[in-house]
């Protein structure tokens, strides 16, 4: 569940389309403290930080 506060905005860079998943690419400008598994809100719907590189979650 999401419980922080928005800090900033991120950019959509891919989106892949699985058959029940998909996978969305997103460039943040603040990764600080952001960890594997973390909740991140797109849009107003909390999402799960599954992989990270860089900026790039």
């Amino acid at each position: 569940m999401f419980t922080g506060i928005v800090n900033g905005l991120g950019r959509v860079t891919s989106i892949e389309k699985g058959e029940a998943v998909w996978t969305f690419a997103i460039d943040l400008p603040n990764t600080e403290g952001l960890q594997r598994g973390a909740s991140v809100a797109i849009n107003g719907v909390c999402l799960t930080a599954t992989e990270m590189d860089g900026d790039r979650v």
